[in-house]
């Protein structure tokens, strides 16, 4: 049960230091305790674990701007004096969240496109991508939401979508000059465009306008990969 006090504003700020920045070179688990920030032990992981469930279903169900940390800190079950041993505030734990996403992302080799084995391996790094994407659309939603208002969170996505148009630049070259295609005029212009053709679709047919059911992810990457496959003529 919640007090009055509890409902304070929902970015409310934890007195202490601020936590390091959210960066996809890693996010360590911390822990404020009297002044110090503390590396936590197995319970004190536990607790920041709940904490992230918590914030992330609350998230998925209710959106940013309506949930507050009171009710990150009811439903995980501990004090809001917890909550602030382990996140500053709302968009901390939100950074925390996408971290873990981007994370899943990058390290599970889902935009890695090995350009060697030609259109089978651009379809299966679609595949791995939309299916990812869509497992997780009520959460991109909120990110997309956030984009707009937290500039940390921002940077986030920025980063993300940096480092896939890189990967995809580094296969369009790659793949010009083994000719499996012909040479892009502007490789970096080009990726963009491919990526923010995948990046879209997957929004809009996954989390701003999911038809009932969705798009089968498969279907979904396939299409992807022949729109992208004849944008740049890379044969069947």
């Amino acid at each position: 049960m919640t007090t009055s006090a509890d409902h304070q504003d929902t970015d409310a700020k934890a007195p202490n230091e601020p936590a390091p920045r959210a960066t996809s070179g890693g996010r360590s688990p911390l822990r404020r305790q009297d002044g110090k920030i503390l590396a936590p032990g197995s319970k004190g992981a536990a607790t920041r674990q709940r904490l992230l469930d918590a914030a992330r279903r609350l998230l998925e169900q209710q959106g940013y701007r309506t949930t507050t940390v009171a009710q990150i800190s009811e439903s995980a079950g501990v004090s809001l004096g917890t909550f602030y041993q382990y996140f500053r505030d709302r968009a901390d734990v939100m950074a925390a969240l996408v971290q873990s996403y981007v994370t899943e992302v990058l390290d599970g080799g889902r935009v890695h496109w090995s350009i060697d084995n030609g259109r089978s391996a651009l379809t299966a790094m679609l595949i791995d991508y939309v299916t990812t994407y869509a497992e997780n659309a009520a959460f991109n939603q909120v990110w997309e939401e956030v984009c707009q208002t937290e500039p940390e969170l921002a940077d986030l996505r920025r980063e993300l979508t940096t480092t896939v148009e890189a990967s995809v630049v580094t296969a369009l070259r790659r793949g010009a000059r083994k000719n499996l295609f012909p040479p892009v005029r502007n490789p970096a212009a080009t990726a963009r465009a491919l990526c923010a053709l995948a990046d879209r679709f997957c929004y809009l047919t996954y989390a701003f306008d999911p038809a009932e059911p969705p798009m089968d992810p498969v279907m979904a990457a396939e299409l992807i990969a022949d729109i992208w496959a004849r944008a740049v003529g890379l044969p069947d």
